[in-house]
């Protein structure tokens, strides 16, 4: 078993344990260890929810609570040390009003007490327009903070908050006035400047990568009773919307989708698709035709029978009815199984077998000769690198690394950065292979070869003799203008080997500080190098059936490139801590 002392110094290995316990066992955990406390108060609050403890709802309730939550604010959480590890906050509903606690809450933000990579929000008053201003204020001097929103009121979302920055958005029913009644016209045009409102923010959310669209049947009627506008419009509006955006991943679904119009082809980008609710047959004819070449992840949930009770108020002035079920012959045209990975089918009182059926329906690629020979060629390339890096070229990057960060043992060691290494660690590996494999590296210089560890030794301690004797020289020449004879050249010698035995010992110390950081940060790197050899032959096997030529240091590029890629993403949603 690893001894805590060890496991103390390895915050990356502390967070990947504790992130699978609840706070409680966290808890539980810390009160064990003095050493393993900042690790658990680290993980216990990288996430903050402000929500209230009480369901209840009464007279006075939420503005007691409210007075309250301001009182453990100030009293508790201003100058709390742990607020800097909070790197995931959620506000709920709690900025839809100009409230003691909605002022708290941004100060502690404007004044960078809480300094969350991410800020979660609900937005469904139509009175919440001064928190919101201060909140974009503070979203333009922000620039690395993600703003995941539950849009339900028609806010002009555009004024308030820096679009830009906003990776999650989930649309919900919006907030219908009082004086609008939903069987008349005026509803419609309600509905219909909704749904343009949205057209307009997906337009300034170009980095928006999680999409979720809840509609229930209380409130937007596509889904059934008639219109007294045609809803093609309002779906092209958002057809034409959601074709621009290019880096959405996540496109989920939750409701009735009733009426044949009710659909909005996803992006090609889309990675997964969750689906929850009650569709009709028109809507899985539209679905199997989606181009979906990316998906990887794909959930249905259908539940028409336990909810057909719902339907029966419904005036229905079209053929279709609900159908969870896929029709005969039913098939994903252009998802492949080859990327198809997880698949999840949750149909209530449908058949035991619908998701093999779905499965069995998903075409399988025949892959040409050409594409065959090149995916053995990517196979052969990544051994080929496996074999380089766990060779001698791995001792050798150590051995360099170790040299390089000698030079920084003076800062402490959480200053160093484990995602900073991952990327240096990984230019030494290149710049090695380049040399090894007697190709011109294409970044940066060659790497000098390390020096021998007797030579490093000789040039170390002799500077520190040099610094001994300047420092020692130095003084000697002070006593000797301040007419101080007393000063021999025994106690010459004595104060000179004193500093000498102290720089030794420092070098000492940083010497084996630079190695037991850089043992940790390699064992790291090469987990991650072996966990991602499958996704690398992947995407190497791709670029050579389009017609490029990747050798060895080549793909080293592209594989340490994408583990760099993904610490820099970790550590930006707050998964990572420098």
């Amino acid at each position: 078993m690893t001894p805590t002392i060890a496991l103390a110094i390895t915050p990356e290995a502390l967070d990947n344990v504790l992130q699978y316990l609840e706070k409680h066992d966290v808890w539980a955990v810390a009160l064990t260890c003095k050493a393993l406390l900042p690790a658990c108060l680290r993980s216990i609050w990288q996430t903050l929810e402000v929500t209230c403890e009480s369901p209840i709802r009464r007279p006075g309730s939420e503005r007691e609570f409210g007075e309250s939550l301001c009182n453990v604010i100030e009293k508790y959480w201003m100058n709390a040390s742990w607020l800097q590890y909070v790197k995931f906050l959620n506000v709920g509903r709690y900025l839809n009003a100009d409230s003691p606690e909605a002022s708290v809450l941004l100060g502690l933000l404007e004044s960078e007490k809480i300094r969350p990579n991410r800020i979660e929000l609900i937005v469904d008053h139509p009175n919440a327009q001064i928190p919101l201003l201060r909140l974009k204020a503070y979203s333009e001097t922000r620039l690395q903070v993600d703003f995941s929103i539950i849009l339900v009121s028609t806010l002009p979302l555009t004024e308030f908050v820096d679009l830009p920055k906003v990776s999650h958005l989930t649309v919900q029913a919006p907030f219908v006035p009082h004086e609008i009644d939903e069987a008349g016209p005026q509803y419609d045009a309600f509905i219909g400047k909704t749904a343009k409102d949205l057209a307009i923010v997906l337009d300034q959310i170009v980095n928006l990568k999680h999409f979720g669209w809840v509609l229930p049947k209380i409130h937007l009627r596509l889904m059934g009773r008639p219109l007294h506008s045609d809803p093609r419009r309002l779906v092209q509006c958002l057809q034409d919307a959601f074709k621009r955006l290019k880096y959405l991943i996540s496109f989920r679904f939750y409701g009735f989708f009733l009426h044949p119009t009710v659909f909005i082809v996803p992006p090609h980008s889309i990675r997964e698709l969750k689906v929850e609710g009650i569709v009709s047959r028109e809507w899985w004819k539209a679905f199997s035709g989606c181009p979906l070449p990316k998906l990887t992840s794909l959930t249905l949930r259908m539940k028409p029978s336990g909810a057909e009770w719902q339907l029966t108020n419904i005036s229905l002035n079209w053929s279709p009815k609900p159908d969870c079920l896929p029709y005969p012959g039913f098939q994903l045209h252009n998802v492949t199984s080859r990327g198809l990975r997880t698949v999840v089918c949750e149909v209530d009182d449908g058949p035991s077998d619908i998701m093999d059926d779905l499965l069995r329906a998903i075409p399988h690629p025949q892959r040409s000769a050409n594409e065959v020979s090149k995916i053995a060629d990517a196979k052969e390339i990544i051994e080929q690198c496996s074999t380089l890096f766990f060779g001698s070229l791995l001792d050798e990057c150590k051995r360099a690394a170790e040299e390089r960060y000698r030079l920084r043992a003076i800062n402490q060691y959480g200053n160093w950065g484990a995602v900073r290494f991952s990327a240096e660690f990984g230019e030494l590996v290149i710049k090695r292979a380049a040399i090894d494999t007697q190709l011109a590296p294409q970044r940066g210089t060659n790497l000098e070869p390390p020096l021998e560890i007797r030579e490093w030794c000789r040039a170390v301690l002799q500077g520190c003799v040099e610094k001994s004797l300047n420092y020692t020289t130095g003084i000697h020449t002070e006593m000797l203008e301040g007419s101080q004879a007393d000063f021999n050249g025994s106690q010459f010698f004595s104060d000179c080997a004193t500093r000498l035995r102290t720089l030794v010992r420092e070098s000492l110390n940083n010497s084996q500080s630079a190695a037991f950081f850089v043992f940790d940060e390699v064992e790291s790197f090469q987990k991650k190098f072996k966990t991602f050899k499958r996704r690398i032959t992947d995407a190497i096997a791709e670029r050579l059936v389009a017609g490029e030529k990747i050798g060895i240091v080549e793909a080293l590029s592209i594989w340490i490139d994408a583990m760099v890629a993904h610490d820099r993403e970790l550590y930006r949603i707050g998964y990572l801590v420098e």
